[in-house]
C-alpha cells in the first residue's frame, strides 16, 4: 500500500490500533474505486485514533465530539463533514468488528445529519403570509363582513413578519369554539 495514506510515525513497530487502520485502508483501497475515499479516511482516522489511543476505548461521546469539532480550517464542519466523519468511523468498526478486534461500533447510537437542500439556481425562495377568518357553527355572516375579517387578519400577519398566519374570529355564539 502506497506510503501516502501514513503519517509520518507509523512503521513496522506500530502500535496494534496503527496496524489495524493501515489494514482497513488497504482493504478500502483493494475494495474502493475511489483513491480520494481512501485518503480521505486516513486524513480523517488517524488525528481521531491518535487522541484516544486505542479503538476499543471509543463512545459515542467522542465520536459526536469529533465529527461536530472544528477542523483543521478552523470553521464549524459543514453537515457533509459531519456526515462523512461519522461515515468514515462507521465503516472503520465494521471492519475492526469483521476482524473480531471489538464487539461494537460507537458510531451506531448517531445520525448522521441532513444536508440542506439549497436553492436551484434562477428560483427564489418565496414566503406566504395569511389571514384567515374563522367562523362559529352557528354563525350566520355576509360575505363581505367575512372578507374584511380575514383581510384584518393577513395585515395582522404581514406585520408579525415572513410566513406568518393569523385567524380572525367571528364567532357570535358562546358556545362556539375560538
Amino acid at each position: 500500500m502506497p506510503a501516502r495514506y501514513f503519517p509520518a510515525t507509523a512503521s513496522d513497530e506500530s502500535s496494534g490500533w496503527q496496524q489495524t487502520v493501515m489494514a482497513f485502508l488497504a482493504e478500502k483501497e483493494r475494495r474502493s474505486a475511489s483513491r480520494r475515499t481512501v485518503e480521505g479516511y486516513a486524513r480523517m482516522l488517524w488525528p481521531f485514533l491518535s487522541g484516544i489511543g486505542s479503538p476499543d476505548r471509543v463512545t459515542p461521546a467522542h465520536v459526536l465530539a469529533w465529527a461536530h469539532g472544528i477542523g483543521l480550517s478552523g470553521r464549524e464542519p459543514s453537515s457533509a463533514t459531519v456526515g462523512a466523519r461519522i461515515a468514515c468511523l462507521s465503516s472503520y468498526y465494521r471492519f475492526l468488528i469483521r476482524m473480531q478486534a471489538v464487539s461494537s461500533k460507537p458510531c451506531d447510537a448517531l445520525e448522521r445529519p441532513k444536508g440542506v437542500q439549497s436553492t436551484p439556481s434562477g428560483l427564489q425562495v418565496l414566503t406566504i403570509s395569511a389571514g384567515i377568518a374563522l367562523l362559529g357553527r352557528s354563525a350566520a355572516h355576509d360575505d363581505d363582513e367575512v372578507l374584511r375579517a380575514a383581510d384584518a387578519a393577513l395585515y395582522r400577519a404581514k406585520q408579525a413578519g415572513h410566513s406568518a398566519v393569523e385567524a380572525m374570529s367571528l364567532s357570535n355564539s358562546p358556545n362556539d369554539p375560538q
